[in-house]
């Protein structure tokens, strides 16, 4: 029994951990330090988990893009960068708002979120892709760009959740740019 218990603890700790893969292209010549940045981010309009089962499939994207937002923002708050997210969808026609804002935070860097593709099984998000883009605000110049695949988002514990969802992309993203040595803390 003494060697079991190990081997499940690693094994639920594994199934209940969203797959995160991300490769990256850094400008190494890029040295600024990142401690304000605008994230504009494009998630999935369907496949999300509610916790209100009453509510209908745009109200439960809302809540999650809510979540997701805050959830960001905060894990940003928590390294010392300030942060404002915004999350859109690829439906939208008018993202003009979305240019003020940025200018009325004068961010050091924009964090562009694309979505690619979502994986679904059974109406539910169980995969997402996404391109990911860090430009400089004052040049307009990308110095980061990676792609992310998020897999698994519905195993053992965790499910398709804005705030899963948000902590799983902030932990690959962070990774990726310590190892890209983009100093953003």
């Amino acid at each position: 029994m003494k060697k079991f218990f190990p081997l499940l603890l690693i094994s639920l700790i594994f199934l209940s951990c969203a797959g995160t893969q991300i490769t990256s292209t850094a400008d190494k010549s890029y040295s600024k330090k990142l401690s304000k940045i605008f994230i504009l981010a494009e998630l999935p309009t369907s496949g999300w988990v509610g916790t209100v089962l009453v509510k209908n499939e745009t109200e439960i994207a809302q809540d999650n893009y809510e979540t997701f937002k805050t959830t960001f923002e905060n894990k940003f708050q928590e390294i010392g960068v300030k942060c404002e997210c915004e999350v859109i969808t690829g439906l939208e026609l008018d993202d003009s708002i979305y240019s003020q804002k940025i200018k009325d935070f004068s961010p050091d860097a924009i964090l562009m979120i694309d979505l690619i593709s979502v994986t679904m099984q059974e109406k539910t998000m169980i995969g997402s892709e996404y391109n990911l883009s860090f430009i400089d605000f004052s040049t307009n110049k990308r110095f980061w760009r990676a792609n992310l695949k998020l897999s698994n988002l519905v195993m053992g514990l965790r499910v398709a959740t804005g705030e899963n969802i948000a902590n799983t992309m902030f932990d690959g993203i962070l990774n990726q740019l310590e190892k890209d040595k983009i100093k953003i803390f």
